[in-house]
């Protein structure tokens, strides 16, 4: 597992129970949509790197937004 990876999944893993499930959520459509046809832009890495430092949560429908936008 990569720094930035464990680093996420120790942070998710204070989330209350709720939270946690949101984010397995986000992961398992993360993993779904297929990651080796994914690349992200040095604005979207800088756009996660960000909203994983907030405590800031996005909805389903937002994160379905954004992982729609990158099949594209």
């Amino acid at each position: 597992m990569n720094k930035h990876l464990s680093e996420a999944v120790a942070r998710i893993s204070e989330f209350p129970d709720e939270r946690q499930e949101e984010a397995a959520v986000l992961l398992q459509h993360f993993l779904q949509v297929g990651v080796e046809n994914i690349e992200l832009t040095p604005e979207q890495l800088a756009e996660l790197d960000k909203a994983l430092s907030e405590d800031e949560y996005v909805t389903e429908e937002q994160a379905e937004t954004f992982f729609a936008q990158l099949k594209k």
